[in-house]
C-alpha cells in the first residue's frame, strides 16, 4: 500500500517534512496576497496552497494544519 511505504520513507522525518511544507506553502500565500486576484500568479499559487493543503492531509490526517486560527 502507498501510504504504509510513505510513513516508512518519512518515518521521522516527518517534523522536518511538515516545517518545509509550511514555509512553501507560506510562500505561495504571499504570492497570493501580492498579485492580481485570479490572475496567473494567483491561480498557480493557491493550487501550490491547496496541493499542500492534500499532502498534509495525506500525511498526518488534518488537511488544516496549517490554516490560521481564530481566537474563539
Amino acid at each position: 500500500m502507498v501510504r504504509k511505504r510513505t510513513e516508512r520513507m518519512i518515518g521521522q522525518n516527518l517534523s522536518s517534512v511538515l516545517e518545509n511544507l509550511k514555509v512553501g506553502r507560506d510562500g505561495a500565500v504571499l504570492v497570493c496576497r501580492d498579485t492580481k486576484p485570479f490572475g496567473p500568479e494567483y491561480k498557480k499559487a493557491h493550487t501550490v496552497i491547496e496541493a499542500i493543503d492534500d499532502l498534509v492531509g495525506d500525511l498526518t490526517g488534518d488537511r488544516e494544519m496549517f490554516y490560521l486560527k481564530g481566537h474563539g
